[in-house]
């Protein structure tokens, strides 16, 4: 009887180990989230990373936009320190600030902010001061 409550309470704990590590490899990565150049967004997410870049809605003076298709696109490798771009477009090293607003990819600085503060800095571009 004994044997058999051992048994059952390492097989509980034996799946209870299991869910958790299922569960935190479905998670994001650290670096999950919007970061944000003079030019555009840098969006992580998972494995997946896409930039796109600022525009504005029509010529002359007009609203700051980010374009609906991705200038780049590409995955994080499995260490998470290289981002592989689609379309035969190479590696970059991707480094993480140590407070974790800022990433660096290949030596070009991305902040973590608000969108709206992103887009008012391109303004002067889209005819607006």
């Amino acid at each position: 009887m004994i044997a058999r409550s051992v048994k059952w309470t390492a097989v509980a704990a034996a799946l209870t180990i299991m869910a958790a590590l299922t569960l935190s490899a479905c998670g994001g990565s650290d670096l999950d989230g919007a970061y944000y150049d003079e030019d555009g967004r840098i969006t992580i997410d998972g494995s997946s990373i896409s930039y796109h870049t600022f525009g504005c809605e029509s010529t002359g003076k007009s609203a700051v936009i980010i374009n609906d298709k991705a200038k780049k696109t590409g995955e994080l490798n499995d260490a998470g320190d290289q981002v592989i771009w689609s379309g035969g477009r190479g590696t970059e090293p991707i480094t993480v600030s140590k407070s974790g607003d800022t990433i660096d990819i290949d030596g070009k600085q991305y902040a973590a902010m608000d969108e709206k503060e992103a887009m008012d800095g391109y303004k002067s571009m889209c005819g607006q001061n």
